[in-house]
């Protein structure tokens, strides 16, 4: 029996969804937020929220979220690939090629991942390549 005034996480997911759409992503934060209060094992809500915080390049928060799902839901190859991005993004790098390699393991035929794989040992080689070229000039 539903009560009148009385929200479900659904309710609260809707809205955080909508707002999500207009942009407003401090409102759809919170009624994820609420959503998350009253079931904490909803795979959506807290990818979506990871999607936000993201957006709003809030790296650790973005991290918790897809964590959670992945805690959840071990082979969501989505957040794998989400939290891989963060790791990039947050300059780390092992991490980010351990999700992107499960991102593989999970579904080969992920083509972002392999993509964003590449570019990250890319980005460790060439940095490597550079402070040895300095070391060589110095």
């Amino acid at each position: 029996m539903e009560y009148k005034g009385i929200e479900t996480a659904a309710d609260y997911k809707a809205k955080g969804d909508k707002f999500y759409d207009e942009k407003d992503y401090d409102n759809a934060i919170k009624n994820y937020d609420m959503a998350i209060a009253l079931n904490d094992n909803d795979v959506e809500v807290y990818f979506n929220r990871g999607m936000l915080h993201l957006i709003k390049e809030e790296y650790e928060n973005a991290i918790e979220c897809y964590s959670k799902v992945i805690d959840i839901e071990p082979d969501y190859a989505k957040a794998h690939y989400c939290r891989g991005y963060v790791y990039y993004v947050k300059k780390e790098h092992d991490k980010a090629i351990k999700d992107y390699n499960k991102v593989i393991d999970i579904k080969p035929d992920y083509a972002e991942a392999y993509y964003c794989r590449g570019n990250t040992y890319y980005f460790i080689n060439r940095n490597i390549s550079v402070s040895k070229s300095r070391i060589q000039y110095q």
